[in-house]
């Protein structure tokens, strides 16, 4: 008897010292794969937040979470003081950071919610702007995360362009059509958290189907995009108000490799 409790002690014991080991290795894998990496705290978000919740009420939804800079979100906030004052202007979910652009005055999302579009989103219609819907493939809207409040670059690209410009004409080419797009609604299959950082144990499965992405654009361009939606492949990029429009051009196969 006296001989099994001995026994039983040193499994538990072995078991103990086995944990141990392990969370140190894990600790120390984390240390070393963090080694050299500028670190950045952030807020990220613990549940699925509505559209209209106050800076007060979302303290409750957050915590502080140190990233790597690479995986920072543009505009992510470091703290709630940053946003004192201010409402959630779009639903958030669970894992995301925190963004200034998510943020508006209560006034402001007041307003939004007078004249949310037809397109059934959330988010509010500029003045002046009308709202138009294509339907595009996960590939084509950054792996099917682009959102309601996003801004995003329209990239066309035709077979055999159709143009008087002799350059490109009946040439295969891709270019920006606009910058900075409103996104007002997505209709379609949800999609994992975009700003989730995935492993290869813990990947973000693929989305399927089409997704349908309402855009605010002025009458000129709801024309363009009709025609290159009819007649080519429409690619959206996630285009952050403050990005960069220069450098870019109409490319072809010969200018590709230029």
């Amino acid at each position: 008897m006296k001989k099994k409790r001995v026994s039983l002690i040193a499994a538990v014991a072995l078991v103990v010292i086995g944990t141990v080991a392990l969370v140190t290795y894990v600790g120390k894998a984390e240390d070393r794969a963090l080694a050299g990496e500028e670190l950045v705290d952030v807020l990220v978000l613990d549940a699925d937040v509505p559209a209209g919740t106050s800076a007060t009420e979302l303290q409750q939804f957050v915590r502080i979470e140190s990233v790597p800079t690479k995986v920072q979100a543009a505009g992510a906030l470091a703290g709630i003081s940053d946003a004192d004052g201010m409402v959630v202007s779009v639903d958030l979910v669970q894992g995301e950071q925190l963004t200034q652009g998510r943020l508006v005055s209560a006034e402001e999302f007041n307003a939004i919610q007078a004249r949310v579009g037809r397109g059934g989103g959330s988010v509010s219609v500029p003045e002046g702007l009308l709202e138009i819907t294509v339907p595009l493939d996960a590939v084509r809207t950054v792996g099917g995360t682009v959102r309601p409040g996003d801004h995003v670059g329209v990239i066309a690209s035709f077979t055999g362009l159709q143009s008087d410009d002799a350059s490109v004409a009946g040439k295969d080419t891709s270019g920006f059509l606009l910058h900075k797009v409103l996104v007002t609604n997505v209709q379609g299959t949800p999609v994992a958290d975009p700003t989730r950082t995935a492993t290869a144990e813990d990947r973000a499965p693929t989305p399927a189907g089409s997704l349908f992405v309402t855009l605010a654009v002025d009458a000129a361009s709801a024309e363009r995009v009709v025609f290159a939606s009819s007649y080519g492949d429409l690619w959206l990029a996630i285009e952050p108000v403050d990005a960069g429009e220069s450098g870019t051009a109409i490319q072809t196969t010969e200018r590709i490799y230029g």
